[in-house]
């Protein structure tokens, strides 16, 4: 079983408690698929967080601005109708939940830092995976009408 295969589960978890617990939003979960290195989003803000340890990589949550102004509200209690300062703030802390709580989820209790998050605002955002790994998990999510993707690139 690859790498990735291994931690395709963690991080399914991870997400939906995140998103159970933090928000109060329950998830519907697509199949995770292998993506190629370079990713173009459609997407109005994204967030990443790298891994360093035993483990490194990467992990990139992105949505559209209506969603994540939904969850922006939700979790402030107050109303948002552009990308604001807090809007990247909830954006950058819901992947930051999501890496620490894979730290919990490593097989073997492999041993994995988190680095601060990383927030990316606009449509037709593009990046790319460095180095060799040609392969990428892709895993989208669904909230009633609305999607988003996690993508996770890791290796030893």
């Amino acid at each position: 079983m690859e790498l990735l295969e291994i931690y395709a589960k963690p991080f399914v978890n991870a997400t939906l408690n995140t998103f159970k617990t933090y928000v109060g939003f329950d998830l519907a979960v697509g199949n995770p698929h292998f993506a190629g290195k370079t990713h173009d989003f459609q997407q109005d803000i994204a967030a990443i967080i790298g891994f360093s340890g035993d483990v490194r990589g990467a992990v990139v949550i992105s949505m559209k601005k209506e969603l994540v102004i939904k969850i922006t509200n939700k979790i402030t209690g107050r109303p948002h109708d552009e990308i604001d300062n807090d809007v990247v703030d909830t954006t950058g802390e819901i992947v930051n939940i999501i890496a620490g709580n894979i730290k919990r989820e490593v097989p073997d209790g492999e041993k994995i830092e988190i680095s601060l998050p990383t927030v990316i605002k606009g449509r037709g955002s593009s990046f790319s995976w460095p180095g060799r790994q040609s392969r990428t998990l892709s895993i989208s999510f669904k909230y009633m009408e609305d999607t988003f993707n996690l993508l996770v690139d890791i290796r030893k």
